[in-house]
């Protein structure tokens, strides 16, 4: 599990650094890189979004996503 989280931290990333270009450049490098107007955009979009979900729910279970009520160092890393 503790690949999903990594792998979830490097989308979020990438989405916030994307937004930020687009945000005050106004140039968007998906897009510019691909040459598809939007369509890779809107995938990135969803993917930040359900790697944001993951995210999210690991941080209100106190840094795992596995129901152990102990450290479950085994499964993601996380220590109680």
């Amino acid at each position: 599990m503790k690949i999903v989280i990594q792998i979830a931290y490097g989308i979020v990333l990438v989405a916030a650094l994307h937004a930020g270009v687009v945000g005050l450049f106004e140039i968007n490098i998906i897009d510019s890189v691909f040459g598809m107007e939007g369509f890779l955009s809107r995938i990135l979009a969803v993917f930040s979004g359900f790697a944001a979900l993951v995210l999210i729910v690991t941080y209100v279970r106190g840094g795992c996503v596995c129901k152990q009520t102990r450290s479950c160092t085994s499964c993601c890393g996380a220590k109680e």
